[in-house]
């Protein structure tokens, strides 16, 4: 994944040795989601490229994905781990104020 600095980058031949990737892979898949959406992403020069207004939403927009989705799958290994989840305790009414009278 491209880091912050990339994707305002500069330039993507740094980010495609650090993915281990060929540079045109990128690329074409950059061209691709402009023509998909309608929008320039990137402005791009000889020597680097520059984000857009359009693509800094879509890179912010990402990043809120990405975080999102590392949220729901930590939630989802406490859930299966017993972590997270709903406790149902049953008393009688006598003992019941007793034993939880600081739960609320």
């Amino acid at each position: 994944m491209l880091r912050q600095n990339q994707a305002e980058g500069r330039q993507i031949t740094l980010a495609t040795k650090k993915l281990h990737m060929a540079q045109p892979s990128p690329s074409q898949q950059l061209k691709l989601l402009e023509d998909e959406l309608g929008v320039k992403l990137v402005e791009r020069g000889s020597r680097n490229m520059q984000l857009t207004d359009a693509g800094k939403i879509l890179m912010n927009r990402a990043r809120q994905i990405l975080e999102l989705s590392n949220s729901v799958v930590k939630e989802i290994e406490d859930f299966s781990k017993g972590l997270k989840g709903t406790l149902s305790i049953g008393t009688v009414s006598s003992s019941g104020e007793t034993l939880l009278s600081g739960w609320k």
